[in-house]
């Protein structure tokens, strides 16, 4: 693409920007989404601690169920993505190499975990 002055621009994103987006949109995006799952909060509510009501629920909408459990721990990854540039940067640019290249597995090791075994 080119500028008003005739030159070509640059259009690439950096990684800063697309981690500190990650950051910022994906943990937001899989709340909304998580809130939108049938039987939790908006759509056909349902107690926690029954069952039957949590599977009518999920039976009465499940293509709906369906997307927001696989975009859910899409957010999800993309969040660990913009922790990981974040890391990077605190790497390059800090003196908190030790307490970031700490968390960042543990937070990697959690998320995995919470999407293998997400329903």
């Amino acid at each position: 693409m080119f500028g008003p002055t005739g030159y070509q621009r640059d259009v690439r994103w950096p990684s800063k920007r697309r981690g500190g987006l990650a950051l910022i949109l994906a943990p937001f995006v899989s709340l909304i989404l998580w809130l939108l799952e049938p039987g939790v909060a908006i759509i056909d509510a349902a107690d926690p601690d029954n069952a039957a009501a949590n599977i009518i629920a999920l039976s009465s909408h499940p293509v709906w169920g369906e997307v927001v459990n696989i975009l859910i721990p899409i957010g999800l990854i993309t969040w660990v993505y913009g922790i990981v540039v974040l890391q990077g940067h605190i790497k390059e640019n800090s003196n908190g190499d030790a307490l970031s290249c700490l968390a960042a597995p543990f937070i990697l090791i959690g998320m995995i975990g919470w999407v293998l075994f997400n329903r």
